[in-house]
């Protein structure tokens, strides 16, 4: 439709005052930039897209016709003057560029998805997508430790070591036909895709799975406080936590009502073993909340500063790890293996440990049932972190 609308404006301009012989023409330019593969708007595979809809619009070896394809002229005052239709033909170039622009998103986008489905399918599927790898290096029955990459910025599939290569130089192992800014934080390993049918995680994903797999190993005489960061992260929780039959109580309504749920958390008459809490919720800051002893987070705090970060983390494991509190703390995290959750995290401890007033938490595998401290020591602490490999959520 924007292509033809740009022809309708040429031809009107055309016919009624002519094109002077060195004035300048963006849609003309635009149109040959277009049909030149060679010259493609950054992926190879967008620009044949691109041509196949200018020969829709009866383009024919860049040539622009002289009627838009769908016979409707764009509408221009009587009184409109040459340099104003011509001032709507460029705004309706520079929308074009646009739409150019986005078409190769979508395309490389399209082209990623499709690469990791097929990749997920049978052995005889991935064998296939090997076949099309851009360096030629394949596992074979000979070599079958060849490791493979996928680029998540384009779709683009080669081995490991090619794609660190090119990735190195801030170039797509695609080479001249992909001008896609690469990265490291782009590649993503074929091994960490899984193959359909051997997650067990269900429609919740991999890490919610695992946060249900904690709750359900939690001895029925503790319970646990659940912080999530994320507004959209925390209904999916929820539903997550009831489709396994989970009992839990969240922070809603008047600030009353909020109060009453605390006090009834931390009475012991109460049945309720699971509290699902907001990072930033100022409802609960300072509670005491000593009937827990597991402190879960569901991935890695994002914050703007270490400052925020340790203070936000401070006040949440504080709920639970004060005086009054009988039992070990666990402070558990959810974190899912080569994604931004152990950036985060690493990045963080490394600057923590910097900090000469700070004292890490000893960490170990969670033994459900561990004997409890007693009463007047101070409390102790132990920090899990769980990593799973198969986070599709």
């Amino acid at each position: 439709m924007t292509i033809n609308q740009a022809v309708g404006l040429h031809a009107y301009i055309r016919k009624k005052w002519g094109w002077a012989k060195d004035e300048q023409q963006p849609f003309r330019e635009w149109v040959e930039f277009s049909h030149d593969i060679s010259k493609h708007h950054g992926d190879a595979d967008a620009a044949k897209r691109l041509v196949k809809v200018l020969e829709k619009c009866n383009f024919r070896a860049g040539v622009i016709p002289d009627v838009p394809a769908d016979g409707k002229m764009p509408k221009i005052e009587t009184k409109a003057k040459d340099h104003d239709v011509k001032w709507q033909l460029r705004e309706q170039t520079h929308l074009l560029r646009r739409l150019s622009k986005e078409l190769v998103a979508r395309v490389r986008s399209l082209r990623f998805f499709d690469v990791v489905r097929r990749l997920q399918q049978s052995d005889e599927e991935r064998l296939a997508v090997f076949e099309k790898t851009e360096c030629g290096h394949r596992p074979t029955s000979r070599n079958s430790k060849v490791e493979m990459s996928v680029l998540s910025c384009c779709g683009h599939i080669a081995c490991h070591d090619c794609m660190v290569a090119a990735v190195n130089s801030q170039r797509c192992v695609k080479g001249a036909q992909c001008g896609a800014a690469v990265r490291h934080t782009n590649i993503v390993k074929v091994a960490t895709l899984g193959i359909e049918g051997e997650l067990s995680s269900g429609r919740f994903g991999a890490k919610l799975q695992k946060l249900v797999d904690l709750l359900k190993s939690i001895p029925k005489s503790e319970r646990a406080l659940v912080f999530v960061q994320w507004e959209d992260l925390y209904p999916k929780v929820g539903e997550a936590l009831s489709t396994a039959k989970i009992d839990y109580a969240t922070l809603a309504g008047s600030v009353k009502a909020r109060a009453n749920t605390l006090d009834r958390f931390q009475s012991e008459e109460d049945s309720t073993r699971v509290l699902l809490l907001k990072m930033n919720d100022a409802s609960a800051a300072g509670s005491n909340l000593t009937t827990a002893n597991h402190a879960i987070f569901l991935g890695p705090l994002f914050t703007s500063s270490l400052l925020d970060y340790r203070a936000v983390e401070t006040q949440a494991i504080g709920r639970v790890r004060r005086f009054g509190q009988l039992n070990t703390v666990h402070v558990h995290r959810l974190f899912a293996l080569d994604t931004i959750d152990m950036t985060i995290y690493n990045t963080r401890t490394a600057e923590l440990s910097a900090k000469p007033d700070w004292q890490p938490l000893p960490k170990a595998d969670y033994v459900p049932g561990k004997k409890a401290l007693r009463k007047h020591d101070s409390p102790d602490s132990i920090e899990h972190i769980v990593i799973d490999s198969d986070d599709d959520d």
